[in-house]
This record gives structure tokens, sequence and C-alpha cells, in this order.
């Protein structure tokens, strides 16, 4: 037994011992390379050619998240960035340049992606290397999409670094780095669009000065671009913007129509960027629910208890529903606005001790009955539909909201059309609103459906009318 152990222990010893060896000769490696870009940098005539040669070399590597911790120790970091320097002329970018530049952005991107490596590449320099980039013009001998890739690496490294570090997110903003990101998002690349956005995101968030200088150029783009550049901004405004933002950006400055004109394009992807960017307004942030955008009953609610339900003691009319007698108290349903005009107007239910009611159920009745003398009920499915149409004809807002709720969770795909012709029939407002944001976040299975382009031309003004309303909304806690 003693021998076998000695034996494994023994193979154990070999294997850490290899293990060193190859870090060892790694390290020289890597030590080599970044000694050779070092030399380059510092040349006053650089070798262009080294230098690809060494960060080729260090690329391969940096793909491995071990080997990436071994390039930051044999402070690779400086290197690049003294690199970037080097090629950073404010002129154009030419073949070799971009090669170089793509490759430091690559390693850096991988590197930072370690939030403990964030200030480490900006104390070395790193961002006004990388603002410059994005400010850099394209050479002709570089095609658009190489340069596109790169400027999305760079607005991706600029997101990570100022990722959780609000001193870093300033520190883009004091290099300038705000007015080229939102640059880009005049791009016509759907990469570089979004990490522009994704970037933007990050320095507004929870910095007010970046907030308001992100904010402001967004806007004046989105009222004097190009048409095209104003719906990407405004898209781009829907994701980044806070609830308390979205009043000035969407009503005051006209984003809403832009988004709406988005739902109605005869591009898919439009349509797509836009449902997903309203449907990202409407519950990103908002401490307001749907039920609190339907309009509140004017009608002071008066509740008796659940032991005068259908109860005689103190009854002073009855109704007759399916030939069954509902015993009720006149002071109880003057919560309905229907009940009061009943016993207040000039109807002869109003001296009738007996009053008959057509065309309703008993058992929705008596549902109805129950909210109105306690303020709450158990719906079923199976009668929510019933229960809301008789909701609605007695005005009662509150038995509506109930009934919504419950019809909601029935919402699908194949139906939605249905509901919402169903809640503009009841004035079902929650439900409306509902079926709204369900088309929204369900657009790609929504959007297959043959009636949906004219299905979301008729209920435009209804979408308008939702996010107006919503928007508007005075600021409640969360």
């Amino acid at each position: 037994m003693d021998r076998k152990q000695n034996l494994k222990r023994k193979i154990t010893e070999e294997d850490v011992l290899r293990e060193n060896s190859r870090r060892l000769y790694l390290i020289e490696d890597i030590v080599q390379h970044i000694d050779l870009l070092n030399s380059v940098s510092s040349s006053y005539d650089p070798d262009i050619g080294h230098a690809q040669d060494a960060l080729c070399f260090l690329s391969d590597l940096a793909n491995d998240e071990d080997t990436v911790n071994l390039l930051v120790i044999c402070d690779v970091i400086p290197s690049l960035v003294k690199v970037l320097h080097m090629v950073s002329n404010g002129g154009e970018f030419d073949v070799d340049t971009y090669d170089i530049n793509r490759d430091c952005v690559f390693i850096l991107g991988l590197i930072v992606v370690k939030p403990e490596y964030q200030q480490l590449i900006v104390d070395a320099g790193a961002l006004p290397c990388l603002v410059d980039l994005l400010m850099r013009p394209k050479a002709p001998d570089i095609s658009q999409i190489h340069f596109s890739h790169l400027l999305g690496r760079v607005a991706d490294v600029i997101t990570d670094l100022a990722h959780d570090n609000n001193s870093i997110k300033t520190l883009v903003r004091l290099e300038g780095g705000i007015p080229p990101l939102v640059d880009l998002l005049e791009s016509d690349d759907t990469e570089v669009h979004r990490a522009a956005t994704e970037a933007l995101r990050t320095l507004a968030f929870q910095n007010a000065e970046n907030k308001d200088q992100v904010l402001e150029q967004m806007l004046y783009l989105m009222r004097f671009g190009e048409k095209v550049v104003q719906k990407r901004v405004a898209l781009a405004l829907a994701h980044l913007c806070s609830a308390d933002d979205r009043k000035a950006i969407f009503i005051d400055n006209n984003g809403l129509e832009l988004l709406l004109n988005l739902l109605g394009s005869t591009t898919k992807k439009e349509k797509r960027e836009a449902a997903e960017a309203l449907h990202t307004m409407a519950t990103k942030g908002m401490s307001v629910s749907i039920v609190d955008l339907a309009p509140a009953s004017p009608t002071p609610l008066v509740y008796m208890g659940e032991q005068y339900v259908n109860n005689p003691v103190l009854s002073d009319v009855t109704f007759i529903v399916e030939g069954k007698r509902f015993h009720a108290h006149r002071a109880c349903l003057l919560s309905s606005d229907i009940f009061r005009a009943m016993f207040d107007g000039g109807y002869k239910e109003k001296e009738s001790k007996e009053i008959e009611i057509p065309n309703i159920k008993w058992n929705v009745f008596e549902l109805m009955m129950r909210f109105i003398y306690t303020g709450t009920v158990a719906v079923d499915l199976d009668i929510a539909l019933d229960l809301l149409k008789a909701a609605d004809q007695y005005l009662l807002d509150g038995l509506k909201r109930i009934c919504e709720s419950v019809i909601y969770e029935d919402i699908s795909v194949e139906n939605v059309s249905v509901m919402y012709v169903m809640s503009d029939t009841y004035n079902a407002t929650s439900l409306k609103y509902s079926c709204i944001l369900f088309i929204l976040k369900h657009f790609d299975n929504v959007s297959a459906k043959p009636w949906y382009s004219r299905f979301i031309r008729c209920i435009k003004p209804d979408i308008q009318n939702f996010f107006s309303t919503l928007l508007t909304m005075p600021k409640h806690a969360s």
C-alpha cells in the first residue's frame, strides 16, 4: 500500500513540475513578445511587421482565461496602450495601423471583462486612445465592414471599462467619449448600433452628468437628424432612458410617434425593434400597474358586508332574476351609478318593491351583488366574460378590473385580437392595455398572423393613448 501511495505521489509531483515548467516557458514567450512590442513602440522608425507578429501571438493567448492573468502579470496592458499611442496620430487608418488597432482593442476587450483589471487599463492611459479611435475617419483602402467591426469593439471595451465604475464613467465623458458614441447611432451597421447603445446606457446609468449629456445629444439627433437616424435614436432611447425622462423624450419630443410609425413599418426587423422598445418602455422601471391606468370610479363605495348578501333582514327591494328572488338594500346599491339612477331618478323602479332583471343569469347576478356588498369576489374564467358584461352594464369598475385580470390570464396569440375587440365592446381599459402589452411582448408570433398589419393600423390610436397615459402618469413610489 505504501509503495502505491509513494508512486502516486511521485506521479503527482512530476505533473506539477511539468505544468510549472510549461508555464515558465509560456511566460518567457509572453515576455519576449511584450518586449518586442515595447521596442516597436519606443522606436523612431517602428517595424509595424514586428508589432503585428507580437500582437498575433498575444491575441491567441488572450482567448484563454487563465492565460489572460499571465498576460496582465507580465505587464501587457501598458505595452498595448503604448502601441495604441504610437499609431494614434489623428489621421486616417491605413491597413497596417488598422490591424494593429484591431488586435490591441481585441486583447484589451478580453482583459477588461475581469472587473479587477478595469482600473489598470484606465491608469495605463487607454481611454484617450479608445476615444481617438472612435473619432478617426475611415481610410479608402479599409472596408466599411472591417471599420464598423473595430468601432463596435471599441464601444464594447468602453462599456466593460465603465461597468459599475462611476469614476471611469465620468472619465469617459471628460475625455470627450460621449459625442462620438452618439454619432455611432447613425451607423447602418446593427452591431455598431447595439454596441453604441449599450455603451451610452452604461455611461448614463447612475451618473447624472453623463446622463444629461447623453440625452441632450441624442435628443438633438432625434429632432434634427435624418429620418432613419431619428428612428434609430428613438429605439435606443426607449432602452436607455429612465422612467423619469420618458415623458420629455417620447411625449414632448415626438419620440412616441417615431416608434409607432416603426411598428407599422413594412420591414419586419423595424417592427420587431419597435415592439421591443415599446414593451421595454412600458414595463422597465415603471411603478404603475395596468390597473392604475384605467379610469377610477367616481362613485364612493359603501359595503354592508357578506352577511347581508341576499338577506331579507332590512331588505327594501327585491330583484327577480330567472324567476328567483334576490333580497337587496337600496343604500348599498348606490355604489352602482345605474342602480343610483334607477332609485333616485324618474324611473318606475324608484317606488317598486320588486324589480325584474332581464338578460342576466342568476349566478352572474349573485356574484355581481356579492361584489357590491363586499368589494371583492372570486371569479372563475368560465364566468368572467358574462360577469364583465354585467359589470360594464351596471358601471362597476372595480368588478370589471377583477374580471379583466382573470380574462387576461387566458390571452393567447390565437385569441388576442378577439380579446381586444371584447375589451373595446365592454369598455375594459385594463384588458385593452394588457392586450397591447401582450402583442408587443409576443411580436414574432402575433405578427405572423394574416390579420396583424390591418389590426395594428386599427389599434394604433389606442396604443398611442396607452403610452400617452402611461408616460404622463404622476410618479409613484416603487
